[in-house]
């Protein structure tokens, strides 16, 4: 059996904690322990800087000049699966545009044999079914009216390897492609969309649980008329990404202590 290791180092976050130095306990890979700093021992190490969780990537389209859209080989792909790992994100979801169904639905074979080597998480199909109006830089000639079938075709292209997909709930008989996504266990994700408040109720009363970067894709939040900016802040249901460049939201903003 292999003994418990403990981790000391200048300082350790977690969701609800901070010790600064702090410790973790550690059986095999997983973690069985954590607090106020404590003295090396035996089967001990310190390590300095900051201990954080892992980063989870759930919407990425690439890095280093590749995009997982296109990418022509495990190769590439594991590239720019790398990078993110080597800045700290453990978990990455490869986001996949908006492009034409074959081109789609190759993009999830050839992604496939990455997640099943684990450089991968899944694959998040951004599209083809998004609202014109909220298109942002996903071309309008490729877009596509909701079609369970062609979903399924994008679904079963990928192997079991797709995790979520991004849907504008709006749209002619998205509400039925919510459900299927939900019968096939992969999280539905609301985005690109123009819906109102009431429409993005009931595409969570469906099953979507994501919320495609927040406020961009998006009719502006309004008092009057909240859409899906408004729902997605106010229904604990839904889970919301952020989009933290400085550029599709404001870095001016600064909380007071």
């Amino acid at each position: 059996m292999t003994p418990v290791r403990t981790i000391v180092a200048d300082r350790i976050v977690t969701a609800e904690n901070e010790w600064s130095p702090g410790y973790l306990k550690l059986d095999g890979e997983k973690i069985v322990g954590a607090g106020e700093s404590e003295q090396l021992g035996v089967n001990s190490e310190y390590v300095s800087g900051t201990l954080i969780p892992g980063f989870v990537d759930m919407h990425v389209h690439g890095a280093l000049g590749v995009d997982f859209g296109s990418a022509r080989s495990e190769a590439e792909v594991r590239k720019a699966a790398a990078y993110h790992h080597s800045l700290g994100s453990t978990t990455v979801v490869a986001s996949v545009a908006t492009s034409a169904l074959h081109s789609m639905a190759a993009a999830a074979r050839r992604l496939a044999p990455s997640v099943e080597s684990g450089d991968l998480a899944g694959i998040h199909l951004e599209g083809p079914f998004l609202a014109p109006t909220r298109r942002g830089a996903h071309r309008q000639d490729l877009l596509r009216v909701p079609d369970l079938r062609e979903l399924d075709d994008l679904i079963e292209a990928g192997g079991g390897a797709i995790i979520m997909v991004t849907i504008a709930p709006e749209l002619p008989g998205a509400l039925k492609l919510i459900d299927r996504l939900v019968e096939c266990d992969i999280v539905a994700a609301i985005g690109h969309s123009d819906c109102d408040a009431d429409t993005a109720r009931a595409a969570l009363d469906s099953g979507a649980r994501v919320v495609t970067h927040l406020y961009n894709g998006m009719r502006p939040f309004h008092h009057r008329d909240p859409g899906l900016a408004g729902v997605a802040l106010s229904d604990s249901r839904a889970v919301v990404e952020l989009i933290l460049d400085r550029f599709h939201l404001t870095g001016r903003l600064k909380r007071s202590l």
